[in-house]
């Protein structure tokens, strides 16, 4: 489509609209997206002559973007919707601000408390665990110096556990260690085995504690309190399972903290929410005979009769990448509380990773300098146990991925962020669904699949001479943007905390976000803003 110019736009003595349009559009050719889409905001000249044909389709074959756009194909309008979609799903608006680091209190008080080989502390630092010589120690760090709490023995060696072995072997050296929010219970993994303390009780008192059958030719090498510490994560080193154990409560807005009772009764530690080696994918059609398995599976935030979650997804016939995902859970008779249904995962978003996006930006190669740059560091998804965190109007996602390329001092996380559908689309597609498995449109598809192939037999069989109306007929491409995350930087040591401030995030309508970071000797803030 041609541009003509109208009385609104025309040319001035000012730089910025003192170049002839053609000449405008020639420059504009040269720049990569995210200066491209900055440029379309300058003024209305600027944006006016960005809406050109041949500007977006070059500006288009830089973006990772399947089948590649053709302006001949494709009208004007047609091309500034795919790249403001393309733009919004690649953020290519989002303006990134990060702070400088700051130390933390934490590490400067656990220097003072003779900390042993293990140490845990809540996610705001005001209290720290240390596990030194078969000692637990609860500290006070909100104060300085640190102060002793309480101190206790492990009694893992004169109890016994249910559905446990018989014969009892010396505890491992390492053990891993999880706290609640609130510092009052200590979760502590053995092999296979799971206890759970509660530090203000008497030294001698018992502990409730589980043998986890399904963990067998593995060991727990996990744990994180989940949900107002009603759930607990725990991570078993076979190809990345995850079991999530306990019960979350029955109002998911409640902010009241689980207690030793909760995880005494038949909805703590025996009970099972999710075990991730038996979930099964919806099958594609490309691949039938290879199998897929998710792997670091974590729950987000209760959503639609269920979870949304995010996890890697491995085999299938598809390269590793990441998968935003929705799980049903449902309470079967007598059963203690909610469970999930191995058979209800809903796909909603692919999150590609190196491997997985080549094919999406291969094409920008050919445009190295201002193309394929912008998507030079992604995750490699392999398999490592990521942490995620979601944000607050569920439109950004956040993935920490260790770094195990190098052989480092201390441990190494990289930061990405996504792009997610919104939670109106995210609904459609769940119902969606969910009405397939339900087979109640199985047999509308199929009359609407014959119907379709009839129609195209029949616009086959159209003489030459129709070209035209088989241009007019012909079904419009369907391109495919790929969820390319951008890379917000790495951290060093070990990971905390990691989270969206939602008072941010609600006084700017979801188009500003604070995720704040912390590790065990620092924390920094990053500012993210939809321009």
């Amino acid at each position: 489509m041609e541009l003509h110019r109208v009385h609104s736009v025309k040319q001035t003595a000012m730089a910025a609209t003192s170049l002839p349009l053609e000449l405008q559009q020639q420059i504009f050719s040269f720049l990569d997206p995210r200066s491209f889409y900055a440029a379309r905001s300058v003024c209305r000249y600027w944006h006016f002559a960005s809406q050109d044909s041949v500007t977006l389709e070059k500006q288009l074959r830089k973006l990772p973007i399947l089948p590649q756009p053709n302006a001949r194909q494709s009208t004007a309008n047609e091309l500034l919707n795919l790249f403001n979609d393309a733009a919004h799903t690649l953020m290519l608006g989002m303006g990134v601000n990060r702070e400088a680091q700051s130390p933390e209190s934490v590490e400067s008080s656990l220097q003072k408390c003779n900390s042993g080989p293990r140490i845990c502390s809540t996610t705001n630092g005001s209290r720290t665990v240390t596990l030194n010589d078969r000692q637990i120690a609860l500290y006070d760090t909100s104060v300085t110096p640190a102060q002793l709490l309480t101190k206790r023995p492990i009694n893992d060696l004169k109890e016994t556990v249910g559905s446990g072995p018989w014969l009892k072997i010396s505890p491992p050296a390492n053990h891993d260690l999880a706290l609640s929010s609130d510092g009052t219970l200590l979760a502590i993994a053995q092999e296979r085995t799971i206890q759970i303390y509660d530090l203000l009780a008497d030294p001698d008192s018992f502990t409730v504690n589980q043998y986890i059958s399904s963990a067998s030719g593995h060991y727990i090498c996990g744990l994180d309190f989940e949900q107002n510490d009603h759930v607990l994560r725990v991570r078993l080193s076979g190809r990345g399972t995850v079991l999530y154990c306990g019960a979350p409560p029955a109002d998911s807005k409640s902010s009241d903290k689980a207690d030793i009772e909760h995880w005494k009764s038949k909805s703590g530690l025996r009970h099972t929410l999710l075990d991730s080696h038996i979930i099964s994918l919806p099958e594609d059609s490309t691949t039938p005979d290879q199998t897929a398995r998710l792997s670091g599976l974590q729950l987000l935030k209760p959503f639609q009769s269920g979870y949304l979650f995010a996890s890697q997804r491995h085999g299938g016939g598809q390269s590793s990448h990441y998968v935003l995902g929705h799980i049903r859970t449902s309470t079967p008779h007598n059963a203690a509380g909610p469970v999930a249904e191995p058979s209800s995962v809903t796909i909603l978003a692919k999150l590609e990773s190196f491997l997985s996006a080549w094919d999406m930006t291969l094409h920008c190669l050919k445009n190295a300098s201002t193309g394929f740059g912008l998507w030079e560091s992604m995750p490699s998804a392999h398999e490592h146990h990521p942490s995620f965190t979601l944000a607050p109007h569920a439109n950004l996602l956040v993935l920490a991925e260790s770094d195990k390329k190098r052989v480092r001092p201390s441990p190494l996380a990289q930061l990405y962020a996504y792009r997610l559908p919104t939670e109106a689309h995210m609904s459609e597609t769940i119902a969606s669904q969910q009405q397939q498995r339900d087979g109640k449109w199985a047999s509308l598809a199929s009359f609407l699949d014959r119907l379709e192939a009839s129609q195209g037999e029949r616009r086959r069989r159209i003489s030459m001479k129709h070209d035209d109306f088989e241009a007019r007929v012909a079904p419009k491409k369907d391109f495919k943007v790929g969820r390319v995350p951008i890379c917000l930087g790495s951290l060093d040591g070990e990971l905390v905390e990691m989270k969206f401030d939602e008072e941010a995030a609600r006084a700017e309508e979801g188009r500003k976000h604070v995720l704040s970071v912390a590790t065990a000797g620092m924390s920094r803030k990053w500012h993210l803003v939809d321009m």
